[in-house]
């Protein structure tokens, strides 16, 4: 498994050896594990620990807080984390009792390696499942909402007099219809993507100065009608030839270029960059002024699971599927993709890569 990937498990449990054998098999099979000796201490590592994929929670612990009386408590904590009980007590109506009290399902001790690592694959997926589900929920109704007023709005003054507020009014509209275009893309690409093995069309491009403007100049129009600042810099020439598909090596751009002013207000400015680097590759940078990103959530913005919280002028924002989908098409494209980030002055600025011929 990927580092960045392993679901993050949690056994709880009054036996220490028992945690101990059953906590090195887990990881051994891939999986980030800890482990708890009471319900109370499990709560705690929870609470801290949002991000807890799968629980594996003894019915019968010690003093304090029994497994039955901890369950609904975790599962209060967060509504996606999976809990799978574990029990020395063979009375199958236990563990059905659970399972109709939220548990994933139950085990019996003692327990088969083979068995235990089925159980925890299928909560696991579960997890994932819940989360896509809520994910596209959120999108439907939090994300959506923008654009379809933005569509609204600009409908609504399209029979006005004035011949300047109807253009505003159309470019209006017309962003509101940009914006789902691009969130329905990113959703059927990145499913696309980890369903399977994408076959891409890629061939030798030659992309120069003229086109790369016209192309990025045509983007800005499309994602902002309240203008931004931004140039474009070729360093060294003005020509490159790289093996890509072209299409999706604009939707990368144009995915950053939507990120970079979804964080930034008019008076910033985004600047767009090409350079050929020395082992065959494009540098393609997208940089903005006026934000800045904490250096413990640059590799996270890229999981479209991540949340996160923004206080100030960025509150209530969120990075959207955006990110996500430049990682994946990145990669399919044989690149790397990272971020930088600069608080005084606040810059921000997404670099990928390409391969030159």
């Amino acid at each position: 498994m990927d580092e960045e990937k392993k679901p993050n498990l949690l056994l709880i449990d009054d036996e220490e050896p028992f945690c101990t054998v059953n906590v090195n098999i887990l990881k051994l099979a891939g999986y980030n594990a800890v482990y708890a000796l009471s319900a109370e201490e499990g709560l705690e590592h929870v609470e801290k620990n949002p991000d807890v994929d799968v629980i594996l929670l003894d019915i019968d612990l010690g003093d304090g807080l029994k497994g039955t009386e901890a369950l609904p408590m975790l599962l209060k904590t967060n509504p996606a984390i999976q809990v799978i009980m574990i029990t020395s007590n063979r009375d199958i109506n236990i563990g059905v009792d659970c399972m109709k009290k939220g548990a994933f399902d139950y085990l019996t001790k003692p327990f088969q390696r083979q068995n235990l690592l089925r159980v925890i694959a299928g909560a696991v997926e579960r997890k994932k499942i819940i989360q896509l589900k809520n994910l596209y929920l959120e999108i439907l109704v939090h994300d959506l909402k923008n654009p379809i007023q933005n569509i609204s709005m600009g409908l609504d003054a399209l029979d006005v007099d004035d011949e300047q507020l109807r253009k505003k009014a159309y470019n209006l509209a017309s962003f509101g219809c940009w914006q789902i275009k691009s969130m329905v893309n990113n959703i059927l690409r990145i499913t696309q993507f980890e369903k399977t093995t994408p076959i891409l069309d890629i061939t030798e491009v030659t992309l120069n100065e003229r086109e790369i403007t016209n192309e990025i100049t045509s983007l800005m129009e499309q994602i902002t009608f309240t203008g931004r600042d931004f140039e474009i810099l070729f360093h060294g020439k003005n020509e490159y030839t790289v093996k890509t598909e072209k299409s999706l090596f604009y939707q990368i751009i144009s995915n950053l270029l939507s990120n970079a002013i979804r964080f930034t207000k008019k008076g910033d400015k985004i600047t767009v960059e090409l350079k050929e680097k020395e082992n065959q590759t494009l540098l393609i940078g997208v940089s903005n002024t006026g934000s800045f990103i904490e250096k413990d959530m640059r590799d996270m913005i890229f999981d479209k699971f991540y949340k996160p919280r923004f206080s100030g002028k960025h509150q209530g924002r969120n990075f959207g599927l955006g990110l996500t989908f430049c990682k994946y098409a990145v990669i399919a494209l044989g690149g790397e993709l990272w971020v930088e980030s600069y608080p005084d002055p606040a810059v921000t600025s997404f670099f990928f890569t390409i391969k030159t011929t």
